[in-house]
């Protein structure tokens, strides 16, 4: 059997994440997480399923293989416990949904960070001695930094837990002031679907405080609120990876989707209201295909001031749940949905690259690396 550009890949990501979940390619398809691809390396015993089912991991034959193939790997002594082996799937699920968006994911210093189309996993950052408050870091909970061109990402995985607001955004600025001014900053909140983000940002447990007076620590709605930057919720699917590749390489995204769905009721958004992306002949209107939270409270509160009715935002179809539990405390809205297949059409310049299936080969004589 000779080895493909696929499986190495996976067998990379696996050393990366050190814990993956069995079921990514039934949400978040790809050739390198395909279950054939992960059958075969099982079998070739370079990857083994956990004794709990909950996940796979690198075994020691396949450390050796990507040790031999130039890619150091450390594998763990023995099995995480259970809390932590849920943030492990969790930062997976997130390093998946930023790979397939086209960024780079095997990075393992700070400064890979200034090179666009870039994700760099909290685990990394930890362990990079070269940054001076690696120590502050170890004390959050984001999952990663990207940056693209266009922003720089603050990527969490929301659960029902506590977040620390503090220490997270001031990494976080300091990281995105010293990679680049041209990035605008934003924050990402990813979950399994949209509407288990939305019940856990709306729901009662989404405003306890936390459980230490004078903590640092605020759920994940809190923080959502204290937020100034742009937040989206970013669901980790297919259509998540859609969104995330609009978001980071499409600058007037927002106005081409009003004009597209609006057609001859489009109107421009007065110059006093950023916040929006249209008037729907006399409502206020948003594109929410990006989900992005921020500017929906900045756009209810512009309608609010200006005594509109309601709002209108078009968004799409596993979104709208979503966007009416999120409405449902803060304003009326009417709904209107558009299609994933409209948008990838409306934007042919965001295309979700595969990697290619060919044979692998390393060494300067780029030989092909074959199974024992």
């Amino acid at each position: 059997m000779i080895y493909d550009s696929a499986d190495i890949e996976l067998l990379r990501f696996a050393a990366a994440a050190k814990n993956i979940p069995p079921d990514l390619q039934y949400r978040l398809s790809s050739r390198v997480w395909d279950r054939e691809h992960i059958h075969t390396l099982c079998a070739q015993k370079l990857l083994a399923e956990n004794r709990n089912h909950l996940s796979i991991s690198l075994t020691l034959k396949g450390a050796t293989l990507l040790n031999h193939l130039g890619w150091p790997v450390t594998l763990d002594a023995k099995q995480p416990a259970r809390n932590k082996l849920e943030r492990r799937l969790q930062s997976a699920w997130t390093a998946a949904l930023f790979y397939r968006a086209g960024f780079g994911i095997f990075n393992n210093k700070a400064s890979d960070l200034a090179m666009p189309e870039t994700y760099l996993p909290a685990n990394a950052l930890r362990r990079d001695t070269t940054v001076a408050t690696t120590r502050v870091f170890a004390g959050v909970r984001y999952m990663g930094i990207a940056h693209s061109a266009e922003r720089m990402l603050l990527a969490h995985y929301v659960d029902g837990g506590h977040m620390y607001i503090t220490s997270e955004m001031r990494m976080f600025n300091t990281m995105a002031v010293a990679l680049s001014n041209a990035c605008t900053p934003a924050v990402i909140y990813c979950g399994l679907c949209y509407d288990d983000l939305a019940r856990l940002l709306t729901g009662a447990s989404a405003f306890m405080p936390a459980k230490r007076r004078g903590s640092d620590a605020v759920t994940y709605r809190v923080g959502a609120e204290r937020t100034q930057y742009p937040l989206f919720l970013v669901e980790t699917t297919n259509t998540g990876v859609f969104q995330i590749a609009l978001i980071t390489r499409v600058r007037d995204y927002r106005q081409r989707v009003a004009k597209y769905a609006l057609q001859d009721d489009f109107l421009p958004a007065p110059d006093d209201a950023p916040a929006l992306d249209a008037m729907m002949r006399l409502t206020p209107f948003l594109t929410c295909v990006d989900m992005d939270v921020t500017r929906i409270r900045q756009a209810v509160r512009y309608a609010k001031a200006r005594g509109f009715h309601t709002i209108a935002a078009v968004a799409l179809p596993c979104q709208l749940n979503a966007l009416a539990l999120w409405f449902a405390d803060l304003y009326p809205i009417e709904l209107y949905a558009i299609e994933q297949s409209e948008l990838e059409c409306l934007f042919p310049e965001v295309i979700i690259r595969d990697i290619p299936i060919s044979p692998y080969t390393a060494g300067e004589e780029e030989r092909y690396v074959v199974a024992e």
